[in-house]
């Protein structure tokens, strides 16, 4: 028979300096750990249940930078579409030459983008397989 896991519903507060809290915080996260399983650890001696994944500020900025990249490629995307569709309809030769020139800066900034994902994904990566 198992035994029902019992509900935390007690808090303790505990007092620290702000060097203190860091201190704390920066070994919570290296051991993928939030503070409070930290602190059970520590002053109980018990196991915490599961180890968290806690993302590292760093890995947060580069995550979000890359949703904005991938954001700003479908945006890039939806512009040349139109941009192709107003060339088929035109008739203007100086309008193509311009539709052509925004083409061609469209694509560059589109393998940009597509490289800065891939440079982000590696950073991320990397810093997966060292922490």
């Amino acid at each position: 028979m198992t035994s029902k896991p019992q509900i935390r519903s007690q808090e303790l507060r505990l007092r620290v300096t702000p060097e203190e809290k860091e201190t704390l915080r920066d070994q919570a996260t290296k051991r993928g750990l939030s503070l409070s399983d930290l602190a059970r650890e520590r002053i109980l001696k018990i196991s915490p249940l599961r180890k968290r994944r806690r993302r590292s500020l760093d890995e947060k900025a580069m995550a979000s930078a890359l949703a904005q990249l991938g954001r700003f490629g479908g945006n890039l995307n939806q512009i040349a579409h139109a941009l192709n569709i107003i060339k088929m309809k035109s008739d203007d030769s100086t309008l193509l030459l311009t539709l052509q020139g925004i083409e061609q800066q469209l694509s560059h900034l589109v393998a940009d983008q597509k490289e800065a994902k891939h440079l982000i994904r590696q950073a991320l990566l990397k810093h997966d397989l060292e922490g």
